[in-house]
């Protein structure tokens, strides 16, 4: 399920079978503003509608949360008891580790130079539908 209206309100009559928050994060940085960086963020998006496709009616895909650049180590806590299991999504390395550091599951998404291609982000999808699946086994 997504974070729109309708998906919210088959929500509240199935989150007993919902288990699972996806939730993009994505680096802002005023001085890095351009068409890579929104090609970049959207890619990520994508590729995070993907995964929710592939696995409806287990997770919730939050809308993006974007951070300053300035504020890594400010990232904000996430708890939410209806969710057992949680994993972050980031094109930035430094964030992967940052948030493994403070004991959150988290799935660093290398950016391709092709990434435009369909092909390319289905495969990227599957890998991370695949990171959600084994999370579900631990």
């Amino acid at each position: 399920m997504r974070w729109t209206l309708e998906d919210m309100k088959t929500y509240e009559g199935a989150k007993e079978y919902i288990d699972t928050a996806l939730i993009p994060i994505y680096y802002l940085s005023p001085s890095e503003l351009g068409v890579a960086k929104v090609q970049e963020q959207r890619w990520m998006e994508e590729i995070c509608v993907y995964a929710e496709r592939q696995l409806t009616g287990r997770i919730v895909l939050f809308p993006t949360l974007y951070l300053l650049k300035q504020e890594t180590e400010s990232i904000p806590p996430f708890q939410a008891d209806s969710f057992p299991h949680v994993l972050f999504v980031t094109t930035e390395e430094s964030m992967e580790k940052s948030l493994a550091g403070l004991n959150f599951s988290a799935y660093f998404l290398e950016r391709k130079e092709d990434e435009e291609d369909l092909s390319v982000m289905v495969k990227e999808g599957k890998k991370l539908t695949q990171k959600i699946m084994e999370l579900w086994k631990k």
